[in-house]
């Protein structure tokens, strides 16, 4: 009897720390940020991705850390954006400007909403590498996305998304 209540201890311990790491293949995401309608998102594990899908996407390792110590995420959070630019299209930065085709603009903010300088994209144009995208917020300006970290490798992009229902 003694040796049970260590041992069911330990497991009840592991369940507890296996329930507290996140999942990096999530089927269900809440977005609760204003850069795609807040609600509770399916997620869909596709092979490609096409311009204008929405997708959940595991930010690159520098951007995730910048937008955790700034407030912007939780830890492990991906971010639910819109796929703007996919393999094979050009994207021109410019100073205040990200410009994707011939036909998406999008503002560059120099500093966040707390005056804190974002993150400078080379100025130039460029052509999109197989497996890489740009993500934007296609309906709020102020989204920390693409304009401020480039191009993501699909290898982040965890699914397509849709939105089972939004909370107002």
């Amino acid at each position: 009897m003694r040796r049970v209540i260590p041992i069911g201890f330990a497991l009840l311990g592991l369940t507890f720390l296996a329930a507290s790491i996140p999942r990096k293949d999530p089927k269900l995401l809440y977005n609760p940020s204003p850069s795609a309608p807040v609600g509770w998102y399916k997620v869909e594990t596709r092979n490609g991705y096409e311009l204008g899908d929405m997708v959940a996407v595991q930010l690159p390792d520098w951007a995730e850390e910048l937008a955790v110590k700034r407030g912007y995420l939780a830890p492990d959070t991906p971010v639910i954006k819109t796929i703007v630019g996919g393999p094979g299209d050009e994207y021109c930065v410019h100073e205040s400007r990200l410009e994707v085709g011939n036909d998406q603009s999008f503002y560059i903010h120099h500093a966040d909403s707390q005056m804190r300088e974002m993150p400078v994209l080379p100025v130039g144009c460029r052509r999109l590498d197989v497996g890489k995208y740009l993500i934007a917020s296609v309906s709020y300006d102020r989204s920390f996305d693409s304009r401020y970290f480039g191009p993501v490798d699909v290898s982040g992009i965890i699914g397509a998304v849709h939105l089972m229902g939004a909370i107002e």
